[in-house]
């Protein structure tokens, strides 16, 4: 003798044996009402799947970052040792610029040299000391970029932990549509046997 019952309270939507009808193992038997479970788990699955797309959208800036860091910092890194040799060679170019000024002005004291050579020679030295300049408020952007690029990394570890928070999310909204499927499938009742239905009984 095997009694079957259902494991939570409801309205019957269907009763589809009768006493003394004979039924297989996992016939269905009765049928509850099962529109509000219904429209949880169709929520649910909604929701999950909204959550399972905001992880791969995730996932995939993840992967862009991952990809796009690295190549910033190494066209960084590139600019800055470009600019750290213009401002090497600007600086050598200024030191002879500078020696040359200092010797046309002495020449041109003793009208060994003309006041035009002295005066294009103090020339070039203004024009190297202006590309000193330059040279080093490019290289103050470029050593800027860098660092902005470097904080990169710290953005592919806020992507990190918004990945984590989403799967999180994910994994809740699945398991409450796990629930929800599982309560809807206990709305279908079954004989867990095959057997002769030998007294019904409906509240």
């Amino acid at each position: 003798h095997v009694t079957v019952s259902s494991k939570f309270p409801g309205r019957i939507q269907e009763l589809l044996v009768r006493e003394g009808a004979t039924v297989t193992a996992g016939q269905v038997v009765i049928r509850l009402d099962d529109r509000q479970t219904s429209a949880r788990a169709d929520q649910a699955r909604h929701a999950a799947a909204a959550h399972e797309a905001q992880v791969e959208g995730a996932h995939l800036s993840l992967a862009i970052l991952n990809l796009d860091v690295p190549l910033a910092i190494e066209r960084a890194e590139a600019q800055v040792a470009k600019a750290t040799d213009t401002v090497d060679k600007a600086l050598s170019v200024e030191r002879d610029a500078r020696s040359d000024a200092q010797r046309f002005r002495d020449l041109a004291a003793k009208d060994q040299a003309s006041i035009q050579q002295r005066d294009h020679a103090v020339m070039r030295w203004e024009v190297a000391r202006k590309d000193i300049a330059s040279a080093r408020s490019a290289l103050t952007q470029a050593t800027k970029e860098l660092a902005q690029a470097e904080l990169g990394w710290k953005r592919i570890q806020a992507k990190e932990a918004e990945v984590t928070a989403l799967e999180r999310q994910r994994d809740q909204a699945y398991a409450v549509l796990d629930e929800a499927e599982s309560t809807l499938k206990d709305l279908t009742i079954t004989a867990p046997t095959a057997g002769t239905v030998t007294t019904r009984m409906v509240d």
